[in-house]
């Protein structure tokens, strides 16, 4: 299936049995609601609400967990450019480092592979290992493609994730989806 976001302007293919996240549904109408609020207060609160990532859409299994998913999100980053962040490779490291995977998560991130792509978009393939679980036992690893794209003073990113021992059956489809992804 295709999904097309009007109001933020992009796109993404998505597997054809996949549903989208209510709970982020939900919470756009919301956040659409308070903004057109004849309410002085809540428009007042709205516009002081701070502004960071947001999630825009996500989709999933029917019936799956949190562990296979895709999922976009838009941050803003004021005068941020891709290439400031430095080559796909670094830029694709800092953001492991500071955003997916920091010191104090208890989770590790390795990078596999980065590029730019013909659209100027950085994509990148990244293996998560998820914190100890409570019994001791090693958290899940999990196989994720990211893509991020920056347009005027957004930051939109593209992240997929996938059980690494479900990876080899479901790598060409989730390479797809990656390559899908198109702000305009």
């Amino acid at each position: 299936k295709r999904y097309i976001d009007d109001e933020y302007r992009y796109e993404v293919l998505y597997p054809m049995r996949w549903l989208g996240d209510q709970a982020v549904y939900v919470a756009r109408t919301q956040a659409r609601s308070k903004m057109l609020s004849t309410d002085p207060d809540s428009v007042l609160r709205s516009m002081k609400a701070p502004r960071g990532p947001a999630a825009l859409a996500a989709f999933g299994p029917p019936g799956g967990t949190f562990a296979e998913n895709l999922s976009v999100f838009r941050s803003p980053v004021a005068g941020l450019k891709l290439r400031n962040l430095g080559a796909p490779r670094d830029a694709a490291q800092k953001l492991l480092d500071t955003s997916v995977a920091p010191p104090s998560s208890g989770k590790t991130a390795t990078l596999l592979a980065a590029e730019e792509r013909a659209d100027g978009a950085y994509a990148f393939e990244y293996l998560l290992q998820l914190p100890t679980r409570r019994d001791g036992q090693p958290g899940r690893v999990l196989h994720n493609l990211a893509v991020c794209v920056i347009r005027g003073d957004e930051l939109f990113t593209l992240t997929i994730l996938c059980p690494e021992p479900d990876w080899p059956s479901r790598e060409a489809l989730f390479c797809r989806v990656a390559e899908s992804f198109r702000v305009y």
